[in-house]
């Protein structure tokens, strides 16, 4: 039955076929003919059909052929159905391969597809569900089912629903090795076996922005360790944790770097990386400590455009910028203009208003819009791509969106305060609202709506917790006591625990956000992001075991008691959540599980990251920039 597109064979005509007789791994018999020298030129490079690449002059696959290599992967029974997909037109199994189509027609009767082209979807989102073999994501055939008896897997996760940033199917996983060994409709059995019916097997979430045994510029050190952090993020569901390394002024970076190195070496019971916070920009560090860190797996800096102790000048920036575009880096940014917020914070103390509520008045949000606005001038200048973080407020995210519009790579996120929280929480008697003081601080239900519509669009890149545990006592937010003024309160606010629970409920549960956008902004976006993806983030062949098993019907009601990090509070006290991963594996190794903590300080490994594509160069420069080249006399030149 030939199946309609429009005649530019671009419709939004969506198609699902099941398949009676071939298992997933061995594939769909097609025959598959594009028409036209041109669709075969465009069709080389990109057409990928299972295991194999489209290549020659002919791109029919006769239709007996079996286990060939231009297989399109699909699952079992027999229907085609018709719908717009999420991006277009695709193709797509009950096992959930998924390749975008622009067919002039496909024909279901004789199993034949044809069209002028046959494609994957964007890199950062294609699936890997076959066999890596020994290169990660290498197209070669999974393991038939006798290597399987004979090499049995670690673990069998069964009959769950296996839920990716793109993709959600019913299947079981085999690990072995700490590694995603198999996933298929049914597997033999594991050495252990985990029974996940009626509950979700989704990949562990990714935290790119979290504070832990960090020293702050005040001199306060966070009140979790890698040991109890790592603990709270596994608790959690996040099985991948990227905090700070620190530079202070005069700080050398490689001492810096060792010192962090060593904490997490002995404590962590998850996996982690490292950004690095530059505040001593001198020849040093940008002519070799930068390089060197970013050559043993740290692809990301923290710069700071407010903070005395801590906050670049233009030129510094700049500087910084430079060196990531070099040598392949992505530069992070907390913006906020310090002028305006320092303007008011002595207007506001001058004149005896301190409470915590006053902290939120300063910190404008015109503030961090001209901060915004600046940063992406500085970027597109020295070509640099950037990820704004804990963006707050609708003028913002307006502005980021219009950069992205205009082909630059500026991306962003946000973070729980700014969808769960107002300034009103901040405005409590005497220092209690301490606890709620955050840079920037939460904002009202206009901001919130902003954000969400950020994460949906895609203007707001990844959803991370910006967990900055600091105690309501004289060791952290209140070293004065009950006198602390806003201008000696510590900044921050716990989350790292509460991140994807809180996402779930309301994003999830309220039919924000669907389960994928759901992986994606807490798992998959991060990886990809900051360049671990697709060992992290994902359900993948190959792919590390890092997983969360989630009971979506599970109610749990937030106290204090019980979180896992060490700050002592939660700014979501008595909230009641629907949603909650009951079982946790970091590379195959239970984590958690029935509410206890089984794994050991120690346990986790650094994850050195590689280059992602939000890290390279969009490759265009300014009008001036661009005039120097043409003189040949280039800026670096």
């Amino acid at each position: 039955m030939p199946v309609p597109f429009d005649e530019a064979g671009h419709g939004e005509t969506a198609l699902e076929i099941d398949h009676p007789r071939l298992r997933p791994d061995v594939g769909l018999e097609v025959t598959i003919a594009a028409q036209g020298d041109d669709a075969i030129t465009a069709g080389r490079e990109r057409a990928r059909l299972g295991p194999g690449w489209i290549d020659g002059d002919d791109l029919a696959i006769p239709e007996d052929e079996v286990g060939g290599r231009n297989r399109w992967p699909t699952g079992e029974g027999k229907k085609a159905q018709q719908g717009p997909g999420p991006d277009g037109p695709h193709l797509k199994s009950t096992h959930g391969r998924q390749w975008y189509v622009r067919p002039s027609q496909v024909e279901i009767g004789a199993v034949t597809m044809v069209g002028p082209d046959v494609f994957p979807p964007r890199p950062l989102a294609r699936p890997h569900r076959y066999n890596p073999g020994p290169s990660l994501g290498s197209p070669t055939a999974r393991p038939s089912l006798v290597s399987s008896l004979m090499n049995p897997f670690d673990l069998t996760i069964r009959h769950g629903t296996v839920v990716t940033a793109i993709d959600s199917f019913r299947a079981d996983v085999g690990i072995r090795g700490g590694r995603v060994a198999a996933i298929e409709e049914t597997l033999p059995p594991g050495i252990e076996d985990v029974d996940a019916r009626d509950q979700l097997v989704l990949p562990g979430g990714v935290d790119s922005h979290c504070h832990i045994e960090q020293l702050s510029s005040f001199g306060i050190r966070c009140a979790d360790d890698f040991h109890s952090a790592t603990v709270s993020a596994a608790f959690g569901g996040t099985t991948t944790v990227i905090p700070f390394c620190a530079q202070h002024r005069g700080d050398a970076l490689p001492v810096v770097l060792a010192d962090y190195a060593e904490r997490a070496r002995t404590k962590a019971v998850i996996d982690y990386g490292f950004h690095l916070i530059v505040a001593n920009p001198d020849e040093r560090t940008l002519a070799t400590d930068l390089p060197d860190a970013i050559g043993q797996g740290l692809r990301s800096f923290k710069i700071f455009m407010t903070y005395e102790r801590t906050m670049l000048r233009d030129e510094q920036i700049l500087d910084v910028l430079a060196v990531a575009r070099r040598h392949g880096a992505l530069v992070m940014v907390h913006a906020e203009n310090h002028g305006m917020i320092s303007w008011l914070a002595g207007r506001m103390t001058g004149s005896g208003r301190t409470a915590p509520r006053y902290h939120a008045i300063c910190h404008t949000r015109g503030s961090e819009a001209e901060a915004i606005n600046r940063v992406i001038a500085l970027a597109e200048l020295a070509d640099c791509p950037i990820l704004v973080v804990h963006v707050s407020t609708p003028e913002g995210i307006q502005l980021i969106r219009e950069a992205r519009g205009r082909g630059l790579k500026v991306f962003a996120e946000t973070c729980p305060q700014y969808l769960f929280l107002t300034a009103r929480d901040i405005d409590r008697p005497g220092v209690q609202g301490a606890a709620f003081c955050c840079s920037p601080p939460p904002r009202d239900e206009a901001a919130q709506e902003a954000c969400w519509q950020g994460l949906k669009d895609g203007t707001l890149t990844v959803y991370s917790s910006d967990h900055a545990p600091y105690r309501m006592d004289a060791a952290g937010k209140l070293p004065n006591g009950e006198q602390t003024t806003f201008k000696e309160m510590a900044n921050g606010v716990p989350g790292l625990e509460l991140r994807l629970p809180l996402l779930f409920t309301y994003g999830v549960g309220a039919g924000r956000i669907s389960l994928n956008e759901f992986v994606a902004l807490g798992a998959a976006k991060h990886a990809q992001t900051y360049g671990c993806f697709p060992q992290k983030g994902t359900i993948a062949v190959g792919s590390d075991a890092d997983i969360a098993i989630w009971d979506p019907l599970r109610e749990v009601r937030i106290t204090s008691e019980l979180v896992h990090d060490n700050t002592g509070y939660t700014p979501y006290e008595g909230r009641t959540l629907h949603g909650w991963p009951v079982l946790v594996f970091s590379r195959g190794r239970r984590v958690v599980e029935d509410g206890k903590m089984l794994g050991q300080p120690g346990q986790g490994r650094f994850v050195a990251r590689g280059l992602s594509e939000a890290m390279r160069p969009a490759g265009r420069h300014v009008s001036e920039i661009a005039q120097l080249e043409a003189w040949g006399r280039p800026l670096d030149g």
